[in-house]
């Protein structure tokens, strides 16, 4: 007969009142999932706590849609900064090679025309 085996789970984390979480694999919600369960306990029925429960609970989801707005917002400006610097590195690089490319050609045209030279002398010496 063989062992039915449990599927992993994660080791010391427990979730007492049975809830369906979405699965959080970076761990960004533990505390806050602990917090709001006291909080929801500290209600005790009281329709004022519950009022001010929601007005914070719908304040807290408004301000994490504009904070996370603004990261989008950043990681888009850093994601195209990084491109438009690294396009500037390319044409930086490729100005450099062309000027390189220049030198090379105005050393060989003095290297050139100093054979020229050269030449004329040998060959007007040789008549």
């Amino acid at each position: 007969m063989t062992k039915k085996t449990k599927a992993p789970t994660n080791a010391g984390v427990t979730n007492e009142l049975k809830l369906k979480f979405p699965q959080d694999t970076a761990g960004i919600t533990p505390v806050m999932r602990r917090e709001v369960a006291r909080t929801i306990g500290r209600i005790k029925g009281d329709p004022k706590k519950m009022e001010i429960f929601k007005e914070t609970y719908a304040i807290l989801g408004d301000y994490a849609e504009a904070v996370y707005a603004k990261q989008v917002k950043a990681k888009k400006d850093a994601v195209a900064k990084a491109a438009a610097a690294a396009k500037a590195k390319e044409e930086a690089s490729t100005i450099a090679g062309k000027q390189r490319a220049a030198v090379k050609r105005r050393e060989a045209d003095a290297l050139n025309k100093e054979a020229d030279v050269l030449e004329k002398l040998v060959v007007g010496n040789a008549k």
